[in-house]
């Protein structure tokens, strides 16, 4: 447990420079980026034998709001969390649609893991008949998100921050959910 607490810390570190010196190239920022979600992965699969998994089985394999509102989500320290534990799903920034080419719908869920905290993206695949957890990303502490959409296994975000806004797609790359060149 305490090699996964360090990865984490070592993970938001990294992020925390990169949001320091905005100036880094940005080739290697998304290496670190990359890097960051690997960590993370690695760290959430560690700490759970079977990933962040709950049923939602009812005579077909498409997840609802539902199934989100009753999943057991697993933090960016790696400690599972339910909603009744203060986390909060934030429903209207909730995405359905394809994201590992499997043509069965998953979800994308926008958390906050504390009251007031910053946003986490969290992707729950579906493995027909249970939700998946993969990587945790954070988005920092935005105002709002104006846009969000899963096509061809990209999910498309734009970001409303206090000094503007800034669009980011996501997609899986090996496993892990990642960020990737506009």
């Amino acid at each position: 447990m305490t090699s996964v607490l360090l990865l984490l810390h070592a993970s938001g570190l990294l992020l925390d420079t990169l949001r320091l010196h905005p100036d880094i190239d940005t080739r290697l920022q998304y290496q670190v980026v990359a890097t960051v979600g690997n960590a993370m992965s690695i760290s959430v699969q560690s700490v759970l034998s079977q990933p962040g998994a709950t049923s939602f089985v009812r005579g077909n394999a498409y997840p609802t709001i539902e199934d989100v509102r009753n999943f057991s989500f697993v933090d960016y320290r790696g400690i599972r969390r339910f909603l009744f534990d203060g986390m909060n799903v934030l429903e209207q920034y909730t995405s359905f649609g394809d994201m590992n080419g499997d043509n069965f719908e998953d979800v994308l869920v926008v958390v906050q893991f504390e009251p007031g905290g910053s946003y986490y993206l969290v992707p729950l695949l579906n493995r027909v008949g249970s939700l998946a957890q993969m990587n945790v990303v954070s988005l920092g502490h935005p105002v709002s998100i104006s846009h969000h959409h899963i096509d061809n296994g990209v999910a498309d975000f734009t970001l409303q921050y206090p000094d503007g806004s800034r669009s980011v797609r996501y997609r899986m790359i090996d496993s892990v959910f990642t960020a990737f060149p506009i």
